[in-house]
């Protein structure tokens, strides 16, 4: 029901930034031109329309984004590639690997800890951190099942207790993240490990509390 959901967004006005990503395997090109046209002209501040750079991305359907002139770029894919290529090494690549419709001003920082994510994302068969940590982020994603969540890592697990609200909730009144007045950002407690792809948004400090079953799967995985 996309024009109830449009009505929903209207109420927050401009001072809410709605971010769109593009999955071609979700939904047809034509709906999706359609439906940012929609957004804008409705006075919703959308400010990010982008297709991961993907082997689902085809040269046609870019062309099609391309020239719908809504505002459309392409994101490069942050994470290890098919051949295991770690992508993008660093952001100096984005200049030629991604030249035409992505910012060159962008740069990776603390890429040795980006790196180590991308390690335990891809290669590493254990989903939690051997510790607690605090997680800040200044924005949430809205998934198909119409809950909140901090983060693509949590959106892709699809365990709704890792969601954070739901859209319904207008008032907030079973959000489950806290304003930090120290990090000026929203706060959550957080076990798993992130997404090569949510680095950029997402902070993460140590609570200094041992994950209990982190250590049982390194039990068991020890024999």
């Amino acid at each position: 029901d996309f024009g109830r959901a449009l009505e929903r967004m209207r109420r927050f006005g401009s001072r809410v930034q709605w971010n769109t990503t593009y999955h071609p395997a979700w939904m047809d090109a034509e709906v999706y031109i359609e439906r940012i046209r929609a957004m804008k002209s409705a006075g919703v501040n959308v400010v990010q329309v982008t297709t991961t750079d993907t082997d689902a991305l085809t040269d046609e359907l870019a062309r099609k984004l391309h020239e719908a002139d809504i505002g459309w770029t392409v994101q490069p894919f942050t994470g290890r590639s098919a051949t295991g290529e770690l992508r993008p090494r660093t952001w100096d690549h984005v200049r030629t690997e991604y030249p035409l419709l992505y910012d060159p001003s962008w740069y990776i920082e603390r890429y040795d800890e980006y790196a180590q994510e991308c390690e335990d994302a891809n290669y590493s068969d254990r989903d939690y951190r051997p510790e607690w940590v605090q997680c800040t982020t200044p924005r949430f994603l809205i998934g198909p099942d119409n809950n909140v969540y901090p983060c693509h890592r949590h959106l892709y697990v699809e365990d709704q207790r890792y969601a954070c609200g739901n859209i319904h909730d207008v008032r907030m009144k079973g959000f489950r993240f806290e304003w930090s007045w120290l990090f000026g950002r929203w706060t959550l407690p957080c076990d798993t490990k992130c997404n090569p792809c949510d680095f950029q948004q997402v902070k993460v400090e140590s609570l200094g509390r041992p994950n209990a079953l982190y250590r049982e799967l390194e039990e068991a995985a020890t024999g």
